[in-house]
């Protein structure tokens, strides 16, 4: 029983941790003439991103829609929100790099044919190595492992559902 206590306080405080993160913190940083920070909201863009992938990988169309918009917002916010970043035009290359696959992906989504799902996604992450490529940023690579789920959470669709 402590045991299982104690990973749900784990849980809980991972949760409560994240929830506190802003998805891009851009206005109080502006104020202070400070630039926002980019780790942060490409880290939260991972993070949908890979709840999106996982949900693609288990063919839950319902699921993947809904990680696919948080990604879609994140990676908004990125682009209105993160124009410039240590002199790299960030918001124009996430605009012009990365949301045409996220549109995409939205498209297929709709009614999904899994496999040019896959491609799909596969594409949208080989822009991310590609801008991190043309941000001199080529050292972080973006890559699937299939099968690694690290959540405390089902990706499979519902029964019935």
């Amino acid at each position: 029983m402590q045991t299982r206590t104690f990973l749900l306080w784990i849980a809980g405080a991972s949760l409560a941790v994240l929830s506190l993160a802003p998805v891009v913190s851009t206005q109080s940083d502006e104020e202070h003439g400070e630039e926002p920070e980019l780790a942060i909201a490409m880290s939260q863009l991972q993070y949908f991103t890979h709840k999106l992938a996982l949900s693609i990988e288990a063919r839950n169309a319902e699921l993947a829609r809904f990680y696919l918009h948080e990604t879609e917002e994140t990676a908004e916010s990125i682009r209105d929100g993160i124009p410039e970043y240590e002199g790299m035009r960030i918001g124009a290359l996430v605009g012009s790099m990365l949301m045409p696959h996220v549109e995409r992906l939205e498209e297929l989504l709709a009614n999904p044919d899994w496999d040019a799902v896959d491609r799909a996604l596969a594409t949208a992450v080989d822009s991310c190595n590609a801008c991190h490529v043309a941000t001199e940023h080529g050292f972080i690579v973006i890559e699937f492992e299939r099968g690694a789920n690290p959540y405390l959470q089902s990706f499979a669709p519902r029964a019935g559902g």
